[in-house]
């Protein structure tokens, strides 16, 4: 052994100071030595043995257990444990997240019906494509995905997680997504309009994480979309609600059809690049 963890370093690794490179470095150091194992574990204070300690034993209540929830109880019948644990651990499944994006919409369908109509569905239409997106983006986050330590230190490859979990919140998102549209007044065309929009946000999100942070990346997204569709929240009161949502080109066939266009590219381009999900630069 040539060289042994000095007071400093040991002290800015339990502090969580020293940068990525160098707490890696010592953790390898520490695996081989046992006398600086020893010297670390002598200067803990209480209270870090005790975080230390409430870590460990939160992180065993979660891998350990078994599914505590009717999703996890229902992935687990055709998944392996281990990738049901993967998918769950990701913010977008949680009950909160997936409660208010749905309340949202709930909200518009409601809007539209004690209303005119044409108002609350045009927010729907507008709103609904980002529930999916938002979900996607915290399909896979960074600093804080309660799995990113995991899935980056496993052989698991990052890009089969994030299409699992994608899938996961599509599943989640867009039946639900769908059945309210079913009860906006009138239903027909508007009904699906958001259809292409969700996809083509979602497969784009997708393909851009390879490289970026997803929720930058939706967050981008979000602004764009919103820029592109604001003109179909503000149209003339007597406009019909086709006509109001054709003043965006999103809603239009050729704006359409050139999403899901879009969103077939982009899952091509996803697919082609899967290998650089592992080695995603987060700037």
């Amino acid at each position: 052994m040539t060289w042994h963890v000095d007071p400093g370093t040991s002290a800015g690794y339990r502090a969580g100071a020293l940068p990525e490179v160098a707490a890696a470095s010592v953790e390898a150091h520490l695996l081989q030595c046992a006398s600086c194992r020893a010297v670390v574990a002598a200067t803990v204070s209480p209270a870090e043995r005790a975080a230390h300690d409430r870590t460990w034993a939160a992180i065993g209540r979660g891998v350990d257990t078994e599914p505590a929830t009717a999703a996890e109880r229902l992935l687990a019948r055709v998944l392996p444990p281990h990738v049901v644990r993967l998918l769950v651990a990701a913010p977008a499944l949680h009950l909160a997240w997936w409660a208010a994006g749905t309340g949202l919409l709930g909200l518009a369908v409601l809007a539209s019906h004690l209303g005119s109509g044409r108002a609350g569905t045009a927010v729907f239409v507008v709103v609904a494509p980002l529930l999916p997106l938002a979900g996607v983006a915290l399909a896979y986050g960074a600093v804080d995905d309660l799995a990113g330590d995991v899935a980056g230190t496993v052989p698991y490859p990052r890009f089969r997680l994030l299409v699992l979990r994608t899938a996961a919140v599509a599943a989640a998102t867009l039946p639900v997504a769908g059945l309210l549209a079913l009860a906006l007044p009138g239903s027909g065309r508007p009904a699906v309009l958001w259809l292409a929009p969700a996809l083509a946000l979602c497969a784009l999100t997708l393909a851009f994480s390879a490289r970026r942070d997803p929720r930058r990346v939706a967050t981008l997204l979000t602004l764009l979309w919103l820029a592109a569709s604001w003109s179909a929240l503000r149209p003339p009161r007597q406009l019909p609600l086709l006509a109001a949502l054709e003043r965006s080109i999103a809603f239009r066939p050729p704006g359409q059809v050139a999403l899901l266009c879009a969103a077939v590219l982009a899952l091509a381009v996803a697919v082609t690049r899967r290998t650089a999900f592992a080695d995603r630069s987060r700037t």
